[in-house]
């Protein structure tokens, strides 16, 4: 998940800590326009990058909520004062990794 989000140009800015579930990753590229919104996670969905002018494959972001909801999380994007996007990923408290354990 983290990969397709640093793919899309985002930056790890917050990891929850002390059981906190929470990600927060941020874009200092062009805000989302207001019709992809709520497309962003839609597979096969794509925007043309900025910098290099080419289209995703529009399956990355899909991954990543594909994997919050297999877990019980959410994934959102939204746009960020002062330009970007920031990407959330919030966590089932109770969900533990493979190394200590599992539910």
């Amino acid at each position: 998940m983290i990969h397709a989000l640093e793919t899309a140009g985002f930056q790890a800015i917050h990891a929850g800590t002390g059981g906190e579930g929470l990600a927060l990753f941020r874009s200092r590229g062009p805000d989302l326009p207001d019709y992809a919104v709520d497309r962003v996670f839609d597979r096969f969905y794509s925007l043309k990058n900025e910098v290099t002018g080419r289209k995703g494959s529009g399956i990355g972001l899909s991954f990543v909520k594909a994997a919050m909801d297999l877990h019980g999380g959410v994934a959102t994007l939204e746009n960020r004062e002062g330009g970007g996007a920031i990407a959330t990923l919030r966590f089932d408290k109770e969900i533990k990794t493979a190394r200590h354990g599992s539910r």
